[in-house]
């Protein structure tokens, strides 16, 4: 390749994506910290407050979903992990990241995790979202392994917050 041909990928189209994803996510504003975060990454993004209002969702457009990023312990009925293992029936290619403010140590204790599955604790930053968004959708359907916890151990995370040119300023020192 020359000189000419070079191409310089940054890790913000890395990063990028135009899936559609399921955000499902009891906590208003981290929910819409969520939203805000994929779609300014191309991600066309749906949403809702509790496990009901999720599987209503996934009935009217479960057919065009690639991921489900889910709260594991939401009130209203019906949690994420059964609400992900619903949809998991209706389409077993379906990629799967539960977040959670539990340990993965207290969430496994009490549900086990699927192998294969993506688990990012929060707090986290956007930028471990949409890492591990993207990890989770190119996940192949037959990965072995355990369930993946992302996000450095020990480190405090954290959504950042500011104007939109705050935004793009982040997104273009990411």
């Amino acid at each position: 390749m020359s000189k000419a041909e070079t191409v310089i990928v940054t890790k913000a189209e890395v990063l990028d994506g135009h899936e559609t994803i399921l955000v499902v996510e009891d906590e208003d504003p981290l929910r819409r910290m969520i939203a805000r975060t994929l779609e300014r990454f191309g991600y066309t993004v749906h949403f809702a407050e509790n496990g009901l209002a999720g599987r209503e969702v996934w009935q009217s457009d479960g057919a065009h979903i690639d991921l489900l990023v889910t709260d594991m312990m939401m009130p209203g009925g019906l949690n994420g992990m059964e609400m992900s293992q619903e949809f998991l029936k209706d389409r077993p290619d379906l990629k799967v990241l539960y977040i959670s403010g539990y340990s993965p140590d207290l969430v496994g204790a009490d549900h086990e995790l699927d192998v294969g599955v993506y688990f990012l604790p929060k707090p986290f930053t956007n930028k471990a979202l949409l890492e591990t968004v993207r990890r989770s959708l190119a996940r192949q359907s037959d990965d072995s392994g355990l369930f993946r916890v992302m996000g450095p151990t020990g480190q405090s995370h954290g959504f950042q917050t500011g104007s939109p040119a705050d935004a793009v300023e982040r997104r273009l020192r990411s």
